[in-house]
């Protein structure tokens, strides 16, 4: 359900496979593999940022942790992914352009799936079955 159906293309087991080969190829053709791994990085280090700060901000009253372990995760991916960016822009801007255009690819893509698959009462079942349902025996 969270994949578009590809069911012109065969039967195929699992579409999700074909989009990471397809933009696995597409990297390798256009980039080099230093390119390839400093893009990564930046994806991670933003993508590390937003769970922490997403545990901090959301997730505190129903996980138990140490909130002080979070913030120091976040300034130290900051104080990083600031290094990394200054670093990139001196000798490889291109990566950054690339990156900055795959993070707003994606927020645009996020906000689609969400908005498209979100009922109106604001649930998004994603045709999974409801594990709160006691009676349930899967």
């Amino acid at each position: 359900k969270q994949v578009p159906s590809l069911t012109k293309l065969g039967s195929l087991k699992n579409p999700a496979l074909i989009f990471t080969s397809s933009l696995a190829i597409l990297l390798t053709v256009l980039f080099d593999l230093t390119r390839i791994a400093s893009i990564g990085a930046i994806f991670y280090l933003v993508m590390d940022i937003a769970i922490h700060w997403g545990l901090f901000r959301n997730l505190r009253k129903e996980v138990d942790f140490k909130p002080i372990i979070p913030v120091i995760a976040i300034i130290l991916d900051v104080a990083v992914l600031s290094a990394f960016i200054y670093i990139k822009y001196l000798n490889d801007p291109l990566v950054l352009i690339v990156a900055a255009i795959g993070i707003v690819l994606i927020l645009v893509a996020e906000r689609l799936f969400m908005i498209s698959h979100t009922d109106d009462e604001g649930n998004m079942p994603m045709g999974m079955k409801n594990t709160s349902d006691k009676n349930n025996k899967t």
